[in-house]
């Protein structure tokens, strides 16, 4: 089985719709999914609201794939190139950011948990089984989940969604 980026791209899209400036999203106002921080790091100077008000699906299909290739390098080899386990990464990494979805691999290879990629972390992801560390970066991101809205209870009008998308991942488990 290989990975069809294109299909996860036209998924994240569909969950994430266009403009929204929900002033309780603690992520800040997203066009497609895209954060001004992610606009600005993709155009390598710092984005404008307008910039970000004026991405086009097409673009944002541009960013994705730019984040596939530049950041989802965080998984490659061993256990973690699994296709299902690649579009789950993918996931986390547009919804909770490439450290988030570093720390959930972390948590799931119980290695020191600090969002960076090194030698440990990738010896232990080569040494995964694929099923355990699906069902373990899931794991970790639910838990993630319970966290924020713990840590922040006005995010709690978001667990609906979230928790909708997680049981896509739950369903699809190896």
């Amino acid at each position: 089985m290989q990975l069809d980026l294109e299909s996860l791209i036209s998924q994240v899209l569909e969950q994430e719709g266009g403009y929204v400036d929900d002033p309780d999203d603690q992520g800040g106002p997203t066009n497609f999914g895209i954060t001004l921080a992610k606009l600005s790091d993709w155009l390598g100077v710092p984005a404008t609201m307008d910039d970000l008000k004026a991405l086009t699906s097409v673009k944002a299909r541009e960013i994705y794939r730019w984040m596939f290739v530049h950041e989802m390098g965080l998984a490659a080899g061993g256990a973690a190139s699994s296709p299902k386990l690649q579009g789950l990464l993918f996931d986390c990494l547009v919804h909770h950011g490439q450290g988030n979805a570093i720390k959930f691999l972390q948590e799931a290879v119980k290695v020191k948990v600090d969002g960076f990629l090194g030698p440990k972390t990738r010896a232990a992801l080569a040494a995964a089984e694929p099923g355990d560390l699906y069902r373990g970066v899931l794991a970790a991101r639910i838990r993630k989940f319970g966290r924020i809205i713990t840590n922040d209870p006005t995010q709690s009008k978001f667990a609906a969604g979230w928790n909708d998308r997680a049981a896509d991942f739950v369903e699809e488990t190896p």
